[in-house]
């Protein structure tokens, strides 16, 4: 079973190591266990993704700016295959700079090492520290990757209140892990609201063996059931917290998740949504591989309506009172129209730290719905792009938020 303690969370310091070949890539192995607790390489080439020992592998992530468009996928690939012959350069000669940043963003580093790099190293040290003042960029063999205080620009109160919901129908199977993972979380501060669907099996004798023993839990049953979005609605209005999200029963955050993500909205304050890779796990908690965050763009595109956001997220109580409630009239996919209706009104933040566990099994909602999710989601792709033309709001990079047009 894959380690809840090895997944991404909070940390000190985070290191992105930006390689262009495969010795470049090499170099980062020794800096995961030099005071670092997390290590991302981010490499120009057609380099997999991976995860093992507190090392995140992923390649560029091109044409974000154009994710959502029915071009977005050629460019990719025509990007992608510049890259591997030019590097990190080709965004510098072709004018692809919003891909660095962007990708660069999601990694969210406290040092970037630039060493490795065979091409590029001088031009992306000095556009890099443009567009990131606040982090430590290592580019002559002479620096040391030593870890110092740099990371003091990041803002986290732990007595912020975080309220998760978690709503559950006949979710006895995997019930006791997720509460687990919801009150062992590093920030305590929290209110898990428990909405019980009417379940009628060991659900509501779990949930009461837990509530008794710790007092941040609030259960409220059901006297029938109403169904995911109703029940979701339900637990957010007896919410008490500043930032909120919900979790599902067969579901697990990592540790460090609530504390990361309440990390990132207080550091950024403009930002209404944040949200997270995570990792897919089976039945029996095996990983399957890792889900990678997508930008907001996405969610112009019916294709990509699940892969954008995902199951790992957080927002504001503010958001909330102006976005309103999740609607019943898209229920299996209204968390796709929630995010929609958020980003068209707030900067969202992704990042790809896999700080979650989804999981997998025949009687999971993904299961038993998917083939509803099509239709679903072109009806909130026409709803918001075709007949209002919005724009979805995305916080790029720490500096600029571009407003991407719809259609």
């Amino acid at each position: 079973m894959f380690k809840l303690s090895e997944c991404w969370g909070t940390s000190p310091m985070r290191l992105l190591v930006m390689a262009d070949s495969n010795k470049s890539m090499a170099s980062a192995a020794g800096d995961a266990n030099s005071g670092f607790s997390r290590v991302a390489v981010l490499t120009s080439f057609g380099q997999p993704v991976s995860y093992s020992n507190r090392r995140l592998v992923l390649p560029m992530s091109w044409a974000q700016l154009r994710l959502g468009e029915r071009t977005w996928r050629s460019r990719h690939r025509f990007r992608r295959a510049i890259s591997e012959i030019l590097g990190f350069d080709a965004a510098r000669r072709l004018h692809w700079q919003d891909d660095i940043v962007s990708n660069v963003a999601a990694c969210d580093p406290d040092v970037i090492d630039l060493r490795g790099l065979c091409r590029s190293k001088e031009w992306l040290f000095e556009f890099l520290s443009e567009q990131f003042p606040a982090l430590k960029i290592l580019v002559d063999s002479g620096q040391s990757s030593a870890l110092q205080e740099t990371a003091r620009w990041r803002k986290y109160d732990p007595d912020t209140k975080i309220t998760i919901v978690l709503p559950v129908y006949n979710g006895e199977r995997f019930l006791r892990a997720s509460l687990e993972s919801c009150l062992c979380q590093t920030h305590r501060n929290l209110e898990l609201i428990i909405v019980d669907d009417c379940s009628t099996d060991a659900t509501p004798r779990i949930i009461s063996e837990y509530a008794a023993v710790d007092g941040r839990i609030k259960v409220i049953r059901n006297t029938s059931n109403h169904g995911l979005p109703d029940s979701l609605n339900i637990g957010f209005r007896a919410a008490t917290g500043t930032y909120f999200t919900w979790t599902s029963d067969d579901n697990l955050y990592a540790p460090g998740a609530i504390e990361y993500m309440a990390q990132q909205l207080t550091t950024y304050p403009s930002a209404g949504l944040v949200y997270t890779s995570f990792i897919r796990i089976d039945e029996l908690g095996d990983r399957l591989g890792i889900s990678m965050s997508m930008p907001p763009t996405g969610l112009r595109s019916p294709d990509l309506a699940s892969a954008v956001v995902g199951a790992c997220f957080m927002y504001r109580r503010e958001v909330r009172d102006e976005i309103g409630e999740y609607r019943a009239k898209y229920r299996h996919a209204e968390d796709f129209d929630y995010w929609v209706r958020i980003c068209i009104r707030y900067p969202a933040l992704h990042y790809y730290e896999p700080c979650y566990f989804y999981r997998l099994h025949r009687d999971s909602l993904t299961s038993q719905h998917k083939a509803k999710w099509r239709g679903l989601n072109e009806k909130i792709v026409h709803e918001h792009f075709v007949t209002s033309r919005n724009s979805i709001h995305w916080m790029g990079s720490r500096r600029a938020r571009p407003s991407i047009q719809g259609g």
